[in-house]
């Protein structure tokens, strides 16, 4: 789980000309530099300029001792700003950009050595009853990661949740305001399997497949985004 969650990211975004800071959580989608949010995080190019990008923003180790628990807190070492919006959907709520190089950010190849590489979706999607876990930064805080529900593992309870929109992917693992765009991974094979993207009696994920299916019409699914 831990190696999984390095490629998720702390996002800041600048919003109502610089009156308030929306957190959200992101994550590296396939291996040309892409990363993926909700698109109730990142709207429109003017937001995705206004974006910080912070990865490894968490504890040193799970004992940790630094205290990560604040907005902001365990700032991560490889950060980006001002990242390239390429698609966006506000039916799927998902916003697709592509970060720069810089200082920290030599190239690519450098980012993904520091993350542990990147994440995939599961073309498939998710799967009744199995286990999944959450990586995020709830309320901004230092990167957590979710995974159980009442002592128990957390596991897909639905694939028809409809509190935000039709056929969610439902679970009850716990998340908060922050955690929108976090990744929901599989524990069988640790690929995506939906997009966190709602809270409710049952929190709601946006399933892979339908992602893949909107990025793929749009001609801009990223390379190795798809796990096979």
């Amino acid at each position: 789980m831990l190696a999984k969650s390095q490629p998720v990211a702390r996002l800041s975004i600048i919003k109502d000309n610089g009156m308030v800071i929306a957190y959200c959580t992101g994550w590296l989608l396939g291996c040309e530099g892409h990363l993926i949010t909700n698109q109730h995080c990142i709207g429109n190019n003017q937001d995705a300029l206004n974006t910080k990008v912070e990865f490894l923003a968490q504890s040193t180790s799970c004992k940790g001792g630094e205290t990560c628990d604040s907005q902001g807190g365990c700032p991560g070492p490889i950060g980006v700003t001002s990242p390239t919006l390429v698609a966006v959907s506000e039916e799927l709520d998902y916003a697709v950009v592509r970060l720069g190089i810089n200082d920290s950010i030599a190239d690519y190849s450098g980012l993904y050595e520091k993350t542990s590489g990147y994440l995939q979706f599961r073309a498939s999607g998710a799967v009744p009853k199995e286990s999944i876990y959450i990586p995020q930064h709830p309320l901004g805080y230092g990167k957590r990661i979710a995974w159980l529900y009442n002592g128990q593992p957390g596991r897909v309870e639905s694939l028809t949740v409809t509190e935000c929109r039709e056929d969610d992917v439902g679970y009850y693992i716990d998340t908060q305001e922050g955690a929108s765009g976090s990744p929901i991974l599989g524990t069988s094979d640790h690929n995506v399997i939906a997009m966190h993207h709602c809270g409710g009696c049952l929190n709601g994920g946006i399933p892979a497949q339908s992602i893949i299916e909107d990025l793929t019409t749009k001609g801009v699914l990223p390379k190795c985004s798809v796990a096979t």
